[in-house]
């Protein structure tokens, strides 16, 4: 695996061709630097799996710094701002979003459908063992015939990434019980057109008030508080992330209204939409 980056000159980046994978699976080596502001996640998951990297790496809102032997995770729609130095080397794997969730539907990864472990740090033993997964993967990925074995191969690298997650969750640093769990999933299921906390109550066969307890005690934010916080998440990445106009997004959002979305928007951050797509675009 040296002898992999031994040569590599720096590559030049193509979101865009990146974003419209024609399988279910792409592989791309990294190298060099990036830099991009507010790129809105295609409709797959990303797993770039550093050797080397410096730089900084901001996840929905979130900034984190990028270190050697780290692993950085992207779900579906999210928005990320890099600005990685020219001495990152590694490698980035792109996977359709039904294929991945057919396999890991039972994972800790994807447990709360909410990426809550975007960095995950690795030693140079398990960058060494995914690495010469993914070097066999790319060698497969060359030749059609291997397409079941594809999937075989990608699983198990998808599994392995799964042990990290399984070990910060069993530590208890972010550990979710199922009632919790499952309401993240309506959550991202339906935040869109129910905005009633009756709603997911009912569907968990539980109280408003016992839902709204135990959100607090795991979360420190009452179900409503986690249902604005939803909406709020996916109105900036529109506004960031696309080009729809405030009253498109408005109607996506489905607030009726643009003085409605307006007030809403502008309680929680600040700033109307217009003052906040401007500002940090």
């Amino acid at each position: 695996m040296e002898e992999y980056f031994s040569n590599l000159e720096a590559i030049t980046k193509d979101l865009e061709s990146e974003a419209i994978i024609l399988n279910d699976v792409a592989y791309f080596k990294l190298a060099g630097a990036s830099k991009n502001e507010n790129f809105r996640s295609p409709d797959s998951y990303v797993f770039i799996i550093f050797k080397k990297s410096k730089g900084i790496h901001t996840v929905d809102f979130e900034t984190y710094e990028e270190k050697d032997l780290q692993i950085h995770i992207s779900f579906p729609g999210q928005i990320h701002s890099w600005d990685t130095a020219d001495c990152a080397v590694g490698h980035k794997l792109i996977i359709k979003k039904e294929y991945l969730e057919s396999m890991l539907y039972d994972s800790y990864l994807l447990s709360s459908r909410i990426n809550r472990f975007p960095v995950l740090n690795i030693n140079e033993h398990f960058y060494r063992k995914l690495g010469s997964e993914i070097f066999i993967l790319e060698q497969e990925l060359a030749d059609f015939r291997f397409g079941p074995i594809i999937k075989v191969r990608t699983e198990l690298i998808l599994r392995l990434i799964d042990t990290l997650v399984a070990k910060l969750v069993e530590k208890g640093k972010k550990r979710l019980p199922q009632l919790v769990i499952n309401f993240y999933i309506l959550l991202d299921e339906n935040f869109i057109v129910q905005k009633n906390i009756g709603f997911y109550a009912d569907k968990l066969a539980i109280t408003p008030g016992h839902l709204s307890t135990q959100c607090r005690e795991y979360t420190g934010l009452t179900a409503k508080e986690n249902l604005d916080q939803r909406i709020l998440l996916e109105a900036k990445r529109l506004l960031l992330g696309t080009t729809y106009s405030i009253k498109e997004i408005t109607f996506k959002l489905d607030f009726g209204t643009m003085s409605r979305f307006s007030i809403f928007f502008k309680a929680k951050t600040g700033y109307n939409p217009k003052e906040f797509r401007n500002r940090f675009m």
